[in-house]
């Protein structure tokens, strides 16, 4: 239900235990305090990585200085249109569950907190399997996916992150059937023509209008009592309104009657919720959202006017929705046409003058700064003055840069300095100026951009990493997230400090304390200063050490299993499990070797675990647990012979790229070679192979897949079936 009250959406986003994987919110006004402090630590508690606010550019752009973790901890995507952008819709959602909170919520203080507004909530979960909740998914993810197709979100990075948050497996391919409730808005066609096709050939009875923003020549009511309906109800609130009594000329004077708003419980607290309700003879249509009663609002599309996004519900009882307006809460009261008291109408923002406007501002592998700009920059504007500036900081980073590119420019690329790093791993604004020389008194000015840091890079998709590494059992997920974090963290220090910990049997718990720690909000501590959350004093450990402390602990484990100094007998599930701990140990040998944190010399850890696991001494014990035909069914399940191969034709790779270490370690690689052909034939023996060929190349791709995660290991099926060939001829 709806209703007229006091709303305390914030309580809406605490409720219940579930958690979301992303958020998406609009917005006009914006205040970045008030959303820092209040709201994004709620959503942070809900373990929200893909978090993003769309926000009118006069807003983006008024509020530089008070934001502070724009880039870092969420994302910030301006709006720019020749009205304005003016939806107040909340997205949450996660590959299970989902919440949308749609109506007149500016994410300020006044309207989370003080302001009388009306929002609709949908929520959907797997034991609420609303079709409603479903086809107001289906409806916002058509008003984003516009959104994006449109241009009006410049930046493609952050047009990726909304269809990410997208991407949930419930949202249907095609909207549920359902004519009781639709999101309705402008992007196409303006909404009142959409009301009207849905009214078809019914007639409007009354038209009740709520809202505190009019035209100043109240054209839209004109438009309305012209072609819809001639008996139109405004209600206001006395001195909340730019009603404009002295332009309003209509018919007989009872075709518009006023009335006014009153609160029970006698709080001063201004109305800003939107009502438009239609009465038939045998219905009802109510309008609630964003749009207020202007013809930007109503009667124009996104091209001429504003973007508005309102819930249009349908009921068949003419008089279904008064209880909006008479309640336990409120009710109204009929007022004569000078009781209104209007206020002057304010004026409109205006945003200065730019030459450019900046698109895309972000960081990429802790290197470089991409800034991407419209329009393009003739080739003769050489010379730019970069500046970057801290939310923190009033000392901003100058840089003046001469482009080589003769051709037209529409994006500027800074190669960073350790300095440089340090200095944007808080939240940071750039801005850019191009002159043809350094004597240009006409410079090309550009507005101010947000960057995104790798910091913000990071937190998204990591809960989404941390599950599947938990439902994989540790096998898919953990190298693309250590790819990340070895990406954007910080120092090589804190890197190391949280890899000193990784623990396969605790793997999930490790993982899921690493990223509480990066997401943790500052406080606020005396004085109002910013307090930043920091580790304690970090132990001085070198990446060879924090592999081997892991290795050595895993191999312990390893080798206690393997040789049967735990006495039990081995089942399909504790085998896999066994499995899963040998892939764990050996991919993250690889991973600190390709990253170059450490040496060959780590291969024996490989070389150890594969000889263990596949010595003829294992596989008869395994099958005298398991028996000989599941035994053998399990070792093919899990392509145990493809890994193996694999893992041999990596560690031979490394060895013939490095010229130095083949010279200096003929012995260690014979005896590395030596181990892997006797390891390929016990399980050729076992699984009956008896021709290499016979092995098909379809499912060693398919294997193969699981190493994509390194991103830069050139495998192919014919390359490792061709080594593997190649090691059980050589002698």
């Amino acid at each position: 239900m709806v209703m007229m009250a006091p709303i305390d959406i914030l309580e809406s986003l605490r409720e219940g235990v579930e958690n979301y994987e992303s958020a998406i919110l609009t917005t006009f006004n914006f205040d970045p305090d008030f959303f820092e402090s209040t709201i994004l630590p709620i959503l942070q508690s809900k373990e929200a990585g893909n978090i993003l606010v769309m926000t009118d550019i006069s807003e983006y752009m008024r509020t530089f200085g008070s934001a502070r973790h724009v880039g870092t901890q969420y994302y910030l995507e301006p709006i720019q249109l020749k009205g304005t952008f003016h939806p107040k819709i909340i997205w949450l959602t996660s590959g299970e569950i989902g919440k949308l909170i749609i109506g007149s919520c500016n994410i300020t203080e006044q309207g989370y907190r003080k302001n009388a507004e009306i929002v609709v909530v949908f929520d959907y979960s797997t034991t609420n399997l609303s079709v409603e909740a479903k086809a107001m998914f289906f409806d916002v993810k058509d008003f984003f996916t516009q959104l994006i197709r449109k241009g009006y979100t410049r930046s493609q990075k952050h047009a990726s992150k909304i269809l990410e948050a997208m991407d949930v497996p419930w949202i249907p391919a095609t909207r549920p059937v359902t004519s009781r409730v639709r999101l309705v808005h402008n992007l196409e066609k303006p909404i009142i023509s959409q009301v009207q096709d849905i009214l078809g050939e019914e007639k409007v009875d009354e038209i009740t209008i709520v809202c505190n923003d009019f035209d100043p020549n109240a054209k839209l009511i004109k438009f309305l009592h012209d072609n819809l309906c001639k008996k139109i109800k405004i209600v206001v609130q006395p001195g909340n309104n730019n009603f404009p009594l002295q332009q309003m000329v209509l018919g007989t004077p009872d075709d518009v009657t006023f009335s006014r708003i009153l609160f029970h419980d006698k709080e001063t607290r201004a109305m800003h919720g939107k009502i438009v309700i239609f009465k038939m003879t045998n219905g009802s249509h109510c309008l609630i959202g964003s749009a207020n009663a202007t013809v930007a609002a109503l009667l124009l599309t996104s091209e001429t006017g504003n973007i508005e996004a309102c819930i249009l519900r349908s009921e068949q009882e003419r008089d279904y929705f008064d209880y909006l307006l008479n309640n336990e809460n409120v009710s109204i009261e009929r007022i004569n046409p000078d009781q209104i008291n209007p206020y002057l109408s304010r004026p409109e923002v205006q945003l200065p003058p730019f030459d450019l406007t900046l698109t895309d501002a972000r960081i990429e592998n802790q290197k470089k700064l991409i800034v991407e700009f419209v329009p393009a920059v003739a080739p003769k504007y050489r010379l730019v003055h970069l500046k970057l500036c801290r939310s923190i900081d009033s000392e901003p980073e100058i840089m003046d840069l001469t482009l080589k590119n003769m051709k037209e420019n529409t994006n500027v690329s800074v190669e960073f300095t350790p300095a440089l790093i340090s200095y944007v791993q808080d939240s940071c604004w750039v801005s850019l100026e191009f002159r043809v020389t350094k004597e240009d008194v006409k410079p090309l000015i550009s507005n101010q951009r947000w960057i995104t840091t790798e910091r913000q890079e990071l937190l998204v998709g990591f809960r989404r990493d941390i599950e599947t590494i938990k439902r994989t059992d540790g096998r898919f997920g953990l190298i693309r997230l250590l790819n990340r974090v070895g990406n954007m963290a910080e120092t090589p220090d804190i890197l190391l400090y949280y890899l000193s910990f990784l623990d396969f049997y605790g793997l999930f718990d490790v993982l899921n304390h690493m990223r509480r720690q990066i997401m943790r909000v500052p406080s606020v501590g005396e004085e109002g200063l910013i307090e930043e959350p920091t580790l304690v004093e970090l132990p001085h450990l070198t990446s060879e050490d924090i592999l081997s402390k892991i290795l050595n602990r895993h191999m312990k484990r390893f080798e206690k299993l393997v040789k049967g100094y735990v006495p039990s007998s081995f089942t399909t599930a504790s085998f896999e499990k066994l499995f899963n701990l040998f892939m764990f140990m050996n991919k993250i040998t690889v991973w600190f070797v390709l990253k170059e944190n450490a040496t060959l010399n780590n291969f024996r850890f490989i070389r150890k675990s594969i000889e263990m696991l596949c010595s003829s001494q294992f596989i008869a014990r395994l099958k005298k647990d398991l028996g000989d035909e599941t035994a053998k069914k399990l070792i093919d399940a899990l392509n145990v012979l493809i890994h193996v191969m694999t893992l041999a034709k990596i560690v031979h790779d490394f060895q013939e790229s490095d010229a130095l270490w083949r010279s200096q370690n003929k012995n260690v690689i014979k005896f590395f070679n030596e181990t892997f052909r006797e390891a390929l034939k016990n399980l050729y023996d076992e699984l009956n192979v008896a021709d290499l060929a016979s092995i098909p190349l379809q499912k060693i791709s398919s294997v193969l897949k699981e190493y994509g995660e390194f991103e830069i290991l050139s495998l192919t099926a014919e390359n490792v079936l061709d080594f593997a060939a190649w090691l059980m001829r050589s002698t």
